[in-house]
């Protein structure tokens, strides 16, 4: 089943102003139940940065994605643009577009007309984009569809972009591709990103932070993230 992504279709013509912003998440509280998946978290990025967060399954980089975006509602958040609060759906998504891990373009609209509605005219020349132009989401297999909504997301025109897991059943060639888009668009909007392939996520992000026990720890060196039992002694050299 195909999940509609307000994120990237709500406010879809409103384009970045060319001047260099600032997101800033700060004081954000998530439980379920009487258990707290995040406490106390910050997180930054500015215009020209792709900030990584990464974790273990479960340790809450997704709900803490969803928060940012308004999809998830918490116990406590601030979200703010340039020092001005955006506390609606609506107000965020002129500014915040969102990769999340389920499909979610329209089944039965062509490629291109997709493109069209998304304002991502420049991807018609795109050479991963070109093959599939005249197909339907439905008849794309799941690595061509993720493809396609990676780029869209990337490279809509829209303040930040946060990606959750855009490398997830991508071959190497094709996250090369990605990283290369990434770097292209980072000197227009700021990008935060999540994924378990750490060696691609080294390679395309300024900033790293481990999610862990609730809370935000900005990493420095592969040999933090073995101390912190979250990479093997012999991916550390």
């Amino acid at each position: 089943m195909v999940i509609y992504n307000p994120i990237l279709f709500s406010y879809c013509f409103v384009e970045c102003t060319g001047m260099d912003n600032i997101l800033q998440v700060d004081s954000v509280e998530k439980s379920f139940g009487d258990q707290k998946l995040l406490s106390d978290i910050y997180l930054g990025c500015k215009t020209g940065q792709v900030v990584a967060v990464i974790g273990r399954n479960g340790s809450g980089k997704s709900t803490l994605f969803k928060i940012i975006t308004g999809l998830e509602k918490s116990v406590h958040s601030f979200v703010s643009i340039n020092d001005r609060p955006i506390n609606s759906s609506s107000t965020i998504s002129k500014f915040i577009n969102y990769l999340p891990q389920h499909h979610f373009l329209p089944n039965q609209i062509r490629v291109k007309t997709i493109l069209k509605l998304v304002n991502c005219n420049r991807l018609f020349n795109h050479k991963l984009i070109q093959p599939f132009l005249n197909n339907k989401p439905k008849d794309l297999s799941g690595g061509q569809l993720r493809l396609i909504e990676v780029l869209i997301t990337i490279y809509q025109p829209k303040a930040f972009t946060i990606l959750d897991e855009p490398f997830n059943g991508l071959s190497p060639l094709v996250i090369d591709e990605i990283c290369l888009s990434i770097n292209e668009m980072k000197a227009h909007k700021g990008f935060i990103l999540s994924d378990h392939r750490y060696e691609d996520v080294l390679k395309v992000s300024d900033r790293l932070f481990y999610l862990n026990n609730r809370h935000l720890k900005e990493i420095k060196s592969k040999k933090e993230l073995k101390g912190l039992s979250y990479l093997p002694d012999y991916l550390t050299n």
